[in-house]
Order: structure tokens, then C-alpha cells, then sequence
């Protein structure tokens, strides 16, 4: 037996399902997989209550949780494997329109063949982004990544050591900084990382992005001593 060509005809995705709570999502989404050959190899899934009548006072966000307000969304993050020859791109496509129509939901797919693209923000700290790196360089970390960003030109020791762009962000003028980042990443990447980035990123840059962004920060809420950091 040709144990590379068995591997090979043998692909993996990521996909995320989300749908209005329903009894019976599981099951409809196993017996999906299952009917096509294909096996779930990793799973996690959780309920996002919302509630409505949301009112504001001095003390910050309260919610009037009404049982006939709570609203109950399910998200199901799985990856499966599937035999190429068997199950087509086409037919992956055409079968995941179905189950969306079906969960009265959205299928979001993402094909381990096809590395999402990433570019990485850093500040003066560069451990983050440095573990980052090396988890890249040895495969661990599955992903293409474009550039170096850095409001610090020592940041450049770190690009030529992985043979990476390296990009200087001259913060001293914030409006031309965000857009000398987006120039750069915004077609280029799939999601940006923030790894020790010292910077607030305005609205108007997330707004033009519109792609995931992941902070690595040292503390979260309320632990960051920035200037008003809830408002930032």
C-alpha cells in the first residue's frame, strides 16, 4: 500500500456552523458528515444567550433579561477529514449551502490545503512575536506570514532573522500610520496579529480591515493602565 498517496487523498477542514438554538443540531450536523464519508477529528460547541431591553446607567450596561427576550444562538466549531476523490470541492460547497438552509444558519469553511495569511504588530517587546516565529518556522504553526510591522525600528533584527518584509510604522502622526498599515495588509492578509503591539487601533481602521485581529496582550480588562482603556 501507498501510504503517501493515502494520505494525500485524505484532506482536512475547519468549519464553523452558526444557527438559532434548535434540539437536534448536533445530530443533523454528525449524520451530515457521517452520510458523506467523512470523520469529525476535533469539536467544540457553546451557546451566546443575548437579551433585549439593554438600558444604560452611572454604573455601566445593565440588561431586563425576560425569559421571552433571551435569545439563544449556537456555535459549533469542528475539524473533519474527508476523502478528496469521494467528495469534491464542488460538492463540499453545494452540500454546506444545503445544511446552512436547513439549520437556517451560516457554514463557514476553511481548507487546512490553503494557509490563511497573516501579517504581525509589534511594539519594543518581541517575545510574543518571537514565539510566534518559531512556532511558524517549525510547522506547528500552520499559516503564511507576509510582514513585520513595528513602531520600533529595533523590531528589523527581528524580521531578517526569519527573512521576513520588514515595515517601520511612524506613529507620531496616527491617521498616516493606519493607513500605511492597511496599505500593506489589507490585501495581503487574512487576519492581523498584535503581538505586544502598544498601540489603540481606531474604528476607522477596523472598519476598513474587516478581517480578524488577534491581540496577545500582557492583562486584559481591567488590568491594562492605559489612559480610560474601556473607551479605547
Amino acid at each position: 500500500m501507498n501510504l503517501s498517496r493515502l494520505r494525500s487523498c485524505y484532506q482536512r477542514i475547519s468549519a464553523v456552523v452558526e444557527c438559532p438554538d434548535q434540539l437536534g443540531i448536533v445530530a443533523s450536523i454528525t449524520n451530515f458528515l457521517s452520510s458523506r464519508n467523512a470523520n469529525i477529528t476535533a469539536v467544540d460547541q457553546y451557546l451566546a444567550p443575548t437579551c433585549g431591553d439593554e438600558v444604560h446607567s452611572k454604573d455601566g450596561l445593565e440588561r431586563k433579561s425576560r425569559s421571552s427576550d433571551l435569545i439563544k444562538n449556537f456555535i459549533m466549531r469542528f475539524e473533519f477529514t474527508y476523502e478528496d476523490s469521494k467528495w469534491t470541492r464542488e460538492d463540499i460547497e453545494s452540500d454546506m449551502d444545503e445544511l446552512e438552509r436547513n439549520l437556517s444558519g451560516k457554514v463557514t469553511l476553511r481548507y487546512e490545503s490553503e494557509p490563511l495569511s497573516m501579517a504581525i504588530l509589534l511594539s519594543k517587546s518581541s517575545h510574543c512575536a518571537d514565539e510566534l516565529l518559531y512556532r511558524w518556522r517549525t510547522g506547528e504553526l500552520h499559516c503564511k506570514i507576509t510582514s513585520i510591522l513595528s513602531n520600533h525600528k529595533s523590531a528589523e533584527t527581528l524580521a531578517r532573522v526569519y527573512d521576513l518584509p520588514f515595515v517601520f510604522v511612524d506613529v507620531s502622526r496616527a491617521d498616516k500610520s493606519e493607513s500605511e498599515i492597511l496599505d500593506r495588509v489589507v490585501k495581503t492578509t487574512d487576519l492581523l496579529v498584535l503581538a505586544r503591539y502598544m498601540q489603540i487601533l481606531s474604528t476607522d481602521f477596523l472598519d476598513s480591515y474587516k478581517k480578524p485581529i488577534i491581540n496577545i496582550h500582557h492583562g486584559l480588562l481591567p488590568a491594562f493602565k492605559g489612559a480610560r482603556p474601556y473607551h479605547q
